[in-house]
């Protein structure tokens, strides 16, 4: 099975460096957490609830602009832990509701169909992408489905990213841009010395009533040597239909630095930025991006420095002010690895980015970060189980803070975890505004 968001990229220790949505490991637990403004307390308190499906994984989450919010991801069949199928579910503010969701027609035992992203476009209008495995070929390709306030109903893939051969195609991630939506992924196939030099290229794409109209994406100028680069397209933001911003990394097999990439498209054309300068090294990933303005767009990913002959993964947080990209400082992690996976806002002045943290021999932790329109800063007490992290964050639109993630607590199959955090004034308290 060949997807093409599994192909992740590696530090100098084999070390993967996690894409947000890109995830799919088998005995993933569920995990949910939401935040509620309330009485403030001391720590998270946390709570258990049933959450229906069997070996539930979500990589998306989006207000659902009623009182709630949709999740996306998938499902593991019964009888065969390792095949997997398309999964969404709704939070309507009082209790969760799954809804049925159309699974590919190839759909067999040991194939992999999964739904990467959700973005909500009204209240009774949403989008869901992903990739599923096709019957009679080991790859995967595009897939797409739209809610109508009823029932999920599936939009046709553009022939240019469809994916034929032995290519492998993949929506990665959906946004809302002003009245419609932008989605973003990559397809693999040969490159020109045949399958053993496969080549990767982002794809983006608009929607147009209920059609997709594609968006390519011009090579980044900086690569060496263009025939062996591999783009992969992580995350898709914009604060209008003409001002979208997409991102994610180029690999190099041939001579030349990896990096991190970040395009804009200004309603007629594609611009690469130049944000190489920003890294200390080649080895960097654009997972997500927040647009709340035309000048005021955050994006967050991860760095992999070398130091000497080891390697250390740290959080980036990057910032657009309508002019340029700048760096922006977060806390220092010098005794674990952090990466950033996704980033979602109250307001201008109340950001949050989470992912998780690592030392070089332990185990996964949730990690969280808040930005209180001057700092960011470590929000305390996230303590989950070993093995966890964070993947998709939403802001439902009573003000809770959602995040989809996973726990690797394997006594707690099929449940999700809420935890309210009683205190957003104490967030402000604690970091002294």
């Amino acid at each position: 099975m060949m997807l093409v968001s599994t192909a992740r990229p590696e530090n100098a220790q084999g070390r993967s460096v996690f894409s947000r949505r890109s995830i799919i490991t088998p005995l993933l637990t569920a995990l949910l957490v939401a935040a509620g403004a309330a009485q403030a307390q001391q720590s998270l308190d946390w709570s258990l609830e049933p959450f229906a499906g069997n070996a539930v994984r979500l990589f998306g989450a989006d207000s659902d602009f009623n009182n709630g919010v949709w999740v996306a991801g998938h499902s593991s069949l019964a009888e065969s832990p390792y095949s997997f199928r398309n999964f969404i579910a709704r939070w309507d503010g009082l209790e969760w509701v799954v809804t049925p969701v159309p699974q590919p027609a190839e759909a067999v035992d040991d194939r992999d169909h999964s739904l990467r992203s959700i973005a909500a476009l009204g209240p009774d209008d949403a989008i869901a992408v992903g990739a599923h495995d096709k019957l009679d070929a080991n790859v995967s390709v595009p897939q797409s489905m739209r809610w109508n306030g009823t029932d999920w109903q599936v939009l046709e893939v553009p022939d240019e990213i469809a994916g034929s051969g032995n290519g492998s195609g993949a929506f990665d991630d959906v946004a809302r841009t002003g009245d419609t939506a932008w989605a973003v992924g990559s397809f693999v196939g040969a490159g020109p010395s045949g399958p053993d030099m496969p080549i990767a290229r982002f794809f983006a794409t608009r929607l147009d009533g209920d059609q997709w109209q594609a968006f390519v994406p011009p090579l980044y100028d900086g690569i060496q040597d263009q025939e062996l680069a591999r783009y992969f397209a992580r995350t898709v933001a914009g604060a209008s239909d003409d001002d979208v911003w997409i991102g994610g990394r180029v690999e190099q097999t041939g001579e030349g630095p990896d990096g991190p990439l970040l395009g804009h498209w200004n309603g007629s054309q594609w611009q690469w930025s130049d944000i190489w300068p920003l890294f200390d090294s080649g080895i960097a990933d654009i997972s997500d991006i927040l647009a709340l303005a035309s000048d005021n767009v955050w994006a967050v990913g991860v760095e992999t420095l070398v130091e000497g002959t080891t390697t250390r993964d740290v959080a980036v947080v990057l910032h657009w002010d309508g002019a340029q990209w700048s760096r922006v400082a977060v806390p220092d992690e010098p005794d674990r690895n952090v990466i950033l996976h996704t980033v979602t806002a109250r307001s201008a002045s109340e950001i949050y980015a989470a992912g998780a943290a690592f030392p070089d021999d332990g185990p996964l932790e949730a990690y969280l970060l808040r930005y209180d329109g001057e700092d960011w800063a470590t929000v305390p007490d996230v303590e989950l189980a070993d093995g966890s992290q964070f993947f998709a964050a939403a802001i439902s639109p009573v003000g809770q803070l959602w995040l989809t993630g996973r726990a690797n607590e394997l006594s707690l199959p099929g449940l999700a975890q809420r935890a309210w955090l009683e205190g957003i004034i104490l967030f402000r308290d604690s970091f002294g505004d």
